[in-house]
């Protein structure tokens, strides 16, 4: 029996578009939470750029935006098993108050039994804390 080559363009057609949905996919998301107490809940989409939550797919930064407080002090909480490509934390060292020039951190709380998971690329990093040029990666 012949195989027909439309089935196979078909096949490679269909994996291609699936490869093309799952990319398009992928975004990275800013945290804009408010500053705390509380501190926000990851599951909020309110605290999310363009009020969307991110999914496995996407990278998250915890930049110059959102809540950042003294070093320790919790600014956003994961309540929920959460998995993620990447996620960047940065002190927020250019945000004072014009008075008092103490860098601002972001502090995450995973909940006890809860789960952050990093799926991402290991070659680009998936983990960076520090700043964007300064970063320690795992």
């Amino acid at each position: 029996m012949r195989k027909s080559r439309g089935t196979s363009y078909v096949v490679i057609a269909a994996a291609a578009c699936a490869a093309i949905a799952a990319h398009a996919h992928a975004a990275t998301l800013t945290w804009n939470g408010a500053t705390p107490p509380p501190a926000g809940n990851w599951s909020d989409a309110a605290n999310w750029s363009g009020g969307v939550l991110p999914v496995a797919a996407d990278n998250v930064v915890f930049g110059n935006v959102g809540a950042a407080d003294t070093a320790g002090t919790v600014t956003n909480v994961i309540s929920a098993n959460t998995t993620l490509a990447g996620l960047l934390s940065e002190q927020q060292a250019d945000l004072t108050d014009g008075v008092n020039p103490t860098p601002k951190f972001h502090t995450m709380q995973i909940d006890p039994g809860v789960t952050l998971t990093l799926n991402g690329n290991p070659s680009t990093g998936i983990l960076h804390i520090g700043s964007r040029t300064n970063a320690a990666s795992a």
